[in-house]
């Protein structure tokens, strides 16, 4: 009750402080310290937490009432990975208590020493308890502030660079996780490198989503700052990876830095510096001067240049389809139908990259039920140039070899991949509407039976979270009380 009381009202949070008094605040703290009371100690650390968040002048008098041996129980309990709900509540008491106070956050640092502040890295970089890595890097970024502790934090970070990639996957630790990081390499290039070179060149393309996010934002923060610009884009040139994938990442940064609204010859100037990077370097350009253009293309929306490209692998050209999809506002319904004809129509490219691009679209566009039905009924004459079809009853005793097994698999995993990404804009009525449908073809004999049952289920699954997606849309109270947790 106390901590819902003080987390509404500055006026409470005084009042029960005072009354509170000396032994009340005592006997708090003790609680909140108590490792053999776990339960109880978590709900005391979530009291002190919004205490702390409600009044600087109590925030000081908490600490204060800590001392070394409840700062140290504190730590030990944030850093501690076999009560993890502890340690978030913990965690977040630390991040209230150093929030605008450099004096606690150099006495925290202080507490925590060597062996505290590795625990506190690894907790941040720790992707199996995602909720307590999100505090420990919240804490992290505001305690990286203090010019001496932002020095303190790169060496014990380097050896988990690839952990803390791995934890900003999650979509809700992708923003807070970049940002920490991109302020430990700001304006550094070889830090830059030694980040992106923890980046795997195989991580899974799900996954590509938050990174081209994280460096898109690291564009947008540099691209007034020349210097820190030039740092990045060094970074980039210099990481041990492919042309191709330093194409991707260079592509990323240049959305950011939206080079689609600067002077042609601003871009030019650009692209000469970024020509001579490697030169500077010892390293070859050659490999670089095209697909540098093939990145400025890119960056530039020219999705054409990107598809018709014979040097890159189809994932990399999926990953800067990717990036131009994701700008703001590019696939407008306009501009969504623009792209699907221009997929479509695109020659000598396989059915696996214009399925993969028609994806992203539908996915991140803004497709009309007409152009997905479209979309769907051109597959379906795509399969039909294949020995079988996933829309064909076979008969049983006719002989199927591997191959042909393989193929009738990878038909159905389109078909249904095509459903999944259009998810985002089907609405309750239009899902029920197509399951009738597909129950209709397949008393039809349209449609084998068990491919059918294999799509209605996904629909089913859609029709419940849409309809758990509309009751939290309708609970108003949902979100606050999830934030004021």
């Amino acid at each position: 009750m106390l901590i819902n009381l003080v987390a509404d009202s500055d006026v409470i949070t005084t009042e029960l402080w005072a009354i509170l008094g000396h032994a009340g605040r005592a006997a708090v703290v003790n609680t909140a310290t108590d490792p053999t009371q776990a339960e109880v100690a978590g709900q005391a650390l979530s009291l002190l937490a919004n205490l702390a968040a409600k009044s600087k002048v109590v925030k000081v008098e908490i600490w204060a009432t800590l001392g070394d041996a409840g700062r140290a129980a504190v730590v030990a309990a944030a850093t501690t990975a076999a009560q993890t709900e502890v340690a978030w509540q913990a965690l977040g008491l630390l991040r209230n208590l150093t929030t605008n106070s450099d004096v606690i956050g150099t006495e925290l640092w202080t507490t925590l020493g060597t062996a505290g502040c590795e625990r506190l890295i690894i907790t941040a970089t720790t992707a199996g308890e995602p909720e307590v890595a999100s505090m420990a890097i919240q804490l992290l970024r505001r305690l990286q502030k203090i010019p001496h502790i932002h020095t303190a934090i790169w060496p014990l970070l380097q050896p988990r660079l690839a952990q803390l990639w791995v934890v900003t996957q999650r979509q809700d630790n992708q923003q807070a996780g970049s940002r920490f990081l991109f302020q430990q390499i700001r304006g550094n290039a070889p830090r830059t490198r030694q980040a992106l070179n923890a980046l795997n060149a195989d991580i899974p393309a799900t996954a590509m989503r938050y990174t081209i996010a994280s460096l898109r934002e690291w564009g947008a923060q540099v691209s007034r700052h020349h210097l820190e610009r030039t740092a990045l884009l060094t970074g980039i040139v210099q990481t041990n990876s492919t042309p191709q994938k330093m194409a991707v990442l260079m592509a990323v940064v240049m959305s950011g830095i939206n080079i689609r609204q600067r002077l042609p010859e601003w871009r030019e100037a650009l692209r000469n510096q970024l020509l001579d990077i490697p030169l500077t370097e010892g390293i070859d350009p050659t490999p670089y001067r095209q697909l540098i253009g093939l990145g400025f293309d890119a960056a530039c929306g020219n999705t054409s240049a990107v598809l018709g490209n014979q040097d890159l692998f189809e994932t990399e050209k999926l990953q800067l389809l990717e990036i131009i999809y994701l700008s703001p506002a590019f696939l407008s319904a306009q501009i969504t139908q623009e792209n699907l004809s221009r997929v479509l129509s695109t020659p000598n490219i396989s059915r696996n990259l214009k399925l993969g691009a028609i994806g992203l679209i539908l996915h991140h566009g803004q497709p009309s039920h007409f152009q997905f039905k479209s979309i769907l009924t051109w597959l379906k004459g795509e399969f039909k140039t294949d020995k079988h079809t996933v829309f064909t009853n076979l008969d049983t005793s006719a002989h199927i070899d591997f191959e042909e097994i393989l193929a009738l698999t990878a038909q159905r995993d389109q078909y249904l991949a095509l459903y999944q990404n259009f998810r985002p804009h089907m609405t309750r009525d239009f899902i029920q509407a197509e399951i009738k449908l597909i129950e209709h073809r397949v008393l039809g004999k349209e449609m084998p039976e068990d491919f059918g049952a294999i799509l209605i289920h996904q629909l089913q699954q859609f029709l419940s979270t849409t309809v758990i997606d509309a009751a939290v849309e309708d609970d108003g109270q949902y979100d606050s009380k999830s934030e004021s947790k």
